[in-house]
């Protein structure tokens, strides 16, 4: 019986995806047409609008959360320049720059603990080995 199949989740935008290699899916046809909707159609039909609007409300809440801190930073940094006698460009500079090496900071760090706990297919078997020995 299958009980798993790696994949990997990708997102570009408002898109994601779901990859998976041909050679852990099943090869019969129809069995693999049932894993693929299985993986991607798991809301029930009646609710499918429900949970469209919480997905992409969750994401724009999050990228406006993401937003309103880094303008905060960023406003907040140009107000102690200002305080400080640098002039008004300089200052909103100072501001822009310290938000987007925070946002480039952040987004380095969720790209390197996304790849230090990707489970990669040997983690996978081995999952799978345990699993089984149980």
């Amino acid at each position: 019986m299958l009980t798993g199949i790696p994949c990997t989740l990708m997102r570009g935008g408002t898109s994601k995806g779901l990859f998976f290699h041909a050679r852990d899916l099943p090869e019969e046809r129809a069995l693999r047409d049932r894993v693929l909707l299985a993986a991607m159609g798991d809301v029930d039909p009646t609710e499918a609008g429900l949970a469209s609007g919480v997905v992409n409300t969750a994401f724009m809440m999050g990228g406006a959360l993401g937003l309103a801190v880094l303008a905060s930073i960023a406003a907040g940094q140009t107000d102690f320049e200002l305080t400080s006698g640098v002039d008004a460009r300089v200052a909103l500079n100072a501001g822009y720059r310290l938000a987007f090496m925070i946002g480039a900071s952040c987004a380095a760090a969720a790209g390197i603990i996304g790849g230090a706990f990707m489970r990669t297919r040997a983690t996978a078997e081995r999952t799978e080995q345990a699993t089984a020995l149980h």
